[in-house]
């Protein structure tokens, strides 16, 4: 027992999981979606804490296992309408990590080639890294990268949307 004038404050009425999530909705009713008003992650995502993890969830992985059911080991929950504070369970779709990237591909949310903002070279400058018949050390030095990346450029292994092309 603490010492001193110690009381505990009431907790109050246990509220329902279900119900507490429900107070962080607005339905948006041109898109259907359900935005989630609570706190937001680093990354855009609602975070929820249902009271049965130690730790805070995502919202929408949150609104799956209210709605649905339980998340099976190794599936993700992903979103049809790409909106990341969307927790319509209607919205939400179970797969793994493949299939939200090519899902994410698909609808053109993955930037490639110079649009990342790590890119250090254009499309056209690896079109020409593609055509130079030069040693692989000489290209790198001439455009500032890893001799690695010339030979993964030249077999196509990075920037494999980009067709090879042939030499004029």
């Amino acid at each position: 027992m603490p010492k001193g004038n110690y009381t505990r404050k009431p907790r109050g009425p246990y509220q329902p999981i279900k119900e507490r999530f429900e107070k962080y909705i607005y339905m948006e009713p041109m898109s259907g979606c359900w935005l989630w008003l609570g706190g937001i992650n680093g990354n855009g995502y609602g975070s929820f804490w249902n009271g049965n993890n130690p730790h805070q969830q995502q919202a929408h992985c949150a609104s799956w296992e209210i709605y649905k059911g339980h998340i099976p080991e190794g599936l993700y929950v992903c979103h049809h309408c790409d909106i990341r504070s969307c927790v319509n369970p209607i919205h939400l779709f179970l797969g793994t990590q493949k299939d939200n990237m090519q899902d994410s591909s698909k609808k053109g949310r993955i930037d490639h080639g110079e649009k990342r903002p790590q890119a250090k070279l254009t499309e056209n400058q690896v079109i020409q890294i593609r055509n130079d018949n030069r040693e692989h050390r000489f290209i790198a030095i001439d455009y500032g990268v890893a001799k690695s990346t010339i030979g993964l450029i030249k077999r196509e292994k990075r920037w494999k949307y980009l067709k090879q092309t042939p030499s004029r």
